[in-house]
């Protein structure tokens, strides 16, 4: 065994700086860190190269006194605590000393810096943590902190960063966070000389929330303000129609400090349970308030992480401020009825289970169309079959009548005719032996009911169809065909989901998308997959990067996934209403066809009920 040596200084700055310094996003959250607990009202942020080459953090704070400006830079330096009891109610952002003198060990630094009372500022120059020189300057008050040449003297450190985009996608998601963490400082982001960020600082977290993620998402929000046992809750969650395939719209803000929490992350999931599908995520951005002695930060080198005193209060202050606001989104507008004499309520209603024993319902009507009076309104499929066989569908929205109203001309001249077959030579896969079968029609929008021997059997339309669409999907192996938007389609993504996604584009060309950068963290989309429907392409494009961002890149398990995730989208929704020819389709391929017994995710596409057990039921026999 060697013997034990005491590490030199150099050595020991070196180690410190990689446990702060991880990456250019590392510097810059130290640095608007310090440019808040300076009282800033404004931080302007540049960076280079993705923040390798350089590194600008500018504000308008309180400034360093010059007497204090070399002494900054020394590890544990710092006039955010003074006594040990300091640590059980840390309100600053900041409180080590060591960000400084991290940064400076690992790069070029300079730091300009001027106090309100003080004629001059000063300047001081740092390599690898060595003085080079320290001298007046002018310069306006405030502190402005120049980082070049990032881990320069750590070739370790510095060839496991990613791609310049990647790194700066980290950056922005930092800037984006101390935006929403603090609505009162103006945060501005500048990438190669291009403003991405820009916020108004006016204190309106909602203001914060529209600067840093548009108007899409904002239009999307509902309100949360609750205070439950001393701990108070504010901000935004989504609607549950509008939840996210990822994680990665969430955010958490506690006493002013962004944080990943697994307690409130928990919570905030818990009061959406049954609101959303399974495998969806609400987006949030939540601030927290607490007493500062009930919450520890010092348990992470980054600060990110946090620890309650008492996790169940604050589970459930999130958990009801969360709970309130979507209760407030189902309670029903009040609706005021026209009080008049001669109001005539119709006696039929709109049915909830379509049959197609009945010709004379899709009989044509020479009458006019608004003599009609329509009951409700769905969603009704035209249907076309590929080469392949997989069903390929148009939606248009019509008009639904009472089965004793005959549906106008004009929405029943591509249905098939008596004397026309139904296409069933078409099949989905090779034919096999199966009894004979007779569809009786559709219940509820969401499951085909079919008369087969002596029994009933239930097909679940959506699960049935994504199958279908997923074995096409698969069995292609080169790539998706794609369709050309007439209007291209702006998508909003957090930081890591737009840089994942224009690090794979080889694999987005493959799924029949066509997207480019534009900027903040929005890729601007021309061509999506033939079988989806353009207002899904937000959603499933944030799927497909939390698939990426999970999952080993490349592997055909993640291929698969993102198959999957293209034909949920693609595929009949669950309550809308289909054609018979649709209908049918679906059935020949799960009695008929292979490999349409599961859907993706593994749920069971067909059940059945016997006639001994509907007579069993309903005490015909014993």
């Amino acid at each position: 065994m060697a013997s034990i040596k005491k590490l030199s200084k150099e050595m020991a700055n070196l180690i410190a700086a990689g446990e702060v310094v991880e990456r250019p996003a590392s510097a810059v959250k130290e640095l608007i860190e310090n440019a808040a607990d300076a009282g800033a009202s404004s931080v302007t942020v540049e960076i280079k190269n993705g923040g390798t080459a350089m590194i600008r953090v500018t504000d308008n704070g309180c400034g360093i006194a010059s007497e204090d400006l070399e002494t900054a830079f020394l590890r544990h330096a710092t006039s955010k605590i003074a006594a040990p009891e300091d640590l059980n109610g840390i309100e600053t952002m900041g409180f080590r000393g060591e960000a400084l003198a991290a940064i400076a060990a690992v790069s070029r630094i300079e730091m300009v810096s001027k106090q309100e009372n003080a004629e001059l500022g000063r300047r001081i120059l740092l390599e690898a943590g060595t003085v080079l020189s320290n001298e007046e300057a002018g310069c306006p008050n405030g502190t402005s902190v120049t980082v070049n040449d990032l881990f320069f003297n750590t070739p370790a450190r510095y060839k496991f960063l990613k791609k310049d985009a990647t790194e700066a996608s980290y950056v922005e998601n930092v800037c984006k966070n101390a935006a929403l963490a603090r609505p009162e400082i103006s945060v501005r982001y500048i990438k190669d000389g291009v403003d991405e960020l820009h916020t108004p600082g006016d204190g309106s977290l909602y203001s914060a929330v529209y600067c840093v993620f548009g108007r899409a998402f904002a239009k999307e929000l509902l309100e949360v303000s609750y205070e439950l046992n001393g701990v108070r809750v504010d901000g935004f969650v989504s609607k549950p129609t509008a939840s996210r395939g990822s994680r990665g719209m969430q955010y958490f803000i506690v006493n002013d400090r962004p944080v990943k929490n697994r307690t409130v992350q928990s919570a905030l999931e818990e009061a959406y349970r049954n609101r959303i599908m399974t495998g969806k995520f609400p987006a949030a951005v939540l601030r927290i308030g607490i007493d500062p002695h009930t919450v520890d930060v010092n348990i992470h080198p980054a600060k990110t992480e946090i620890k309650f005193s008492d996790e169940r209060r604050v589970f459930e202050a999130v958990y009801h401020a969360v709970k309130q606001s979507l209760t407030e989104l189902d309670r029903p507008d009040e609706i005021v009825m026209p009080k008049h004499e001669d109001t005539v309520i119709a006696e039929e209603t709109p049915v909830s289970v379509s049959t197609f024993s009945d010709p004379g319902m899709f009989a044509r009507d020479e009458g006019p169309f608004d003599a009609q009076k329509p009951k409700d309104v769905y969603k009704i499929h035209n249907l076309s079959t590929s080469e392949s066989g997989i069903i390929d569908r148009t939606t248009e929205e019509v008009r639904v009548y009472s089965v004793r109203s005959a549906m106008p001309a004009d929405l029943v001249e591509d249905m098939p005719s008596e004397s026309e077959p139904m296409l069933q030579q078409q099949v989905l896969a090779p034919a096999k032996e199966v009894a004979p079968w007779k569809l009786i029609g559709e219940l509820m929008g969401l499951y085909i009911l079919v008369e087969q021997s002596d029994r009933l059997v239930l097909i679940d339309k959506h699960a049935a169809h994504e199958r279908m669409i997923f074995n096409r999907l698969k069995k292609e192996n080169t790539s998706v065909s794609s369709q050309l938007l007439i209007d291209t389609v702006l998508v909003k993504l957090s930081p890591r989901e737009a840089s994942v996604l224009l690090e794979n584009r080889a694999e987005l060309d493959k799924l029949g998308f066509e997207a480019e950068d534009f900027g903040n963290s929005e890729l601007i989309v021309r061509r999506i997959p033939y079988c989806i429907d353009a207002q899904d392409t937000a959603s499933l494009l944030s799927e497909i990067a939390e698939k990426l961002l999970n999952g080993r890149r490349g592997s055909m398990s993640v291929f698969d996934d993102i198959l999957d995730s293209v034909a949920c989208k693609s595929a009949i929704k669950s309550g809308d209403m289909s054609g018979r020819a649709e209908l049918e389709k679906i059935v020949t391929a799960v009695l008929e066809g292979d490999g349409v017994d599961f859907c993706p995710h593994g749920r069971p596409v067909m059940t059945y009920i016997t006639r001994t057990e509907l007579e069993k039921q309903f005490r015909r026999i014993v």
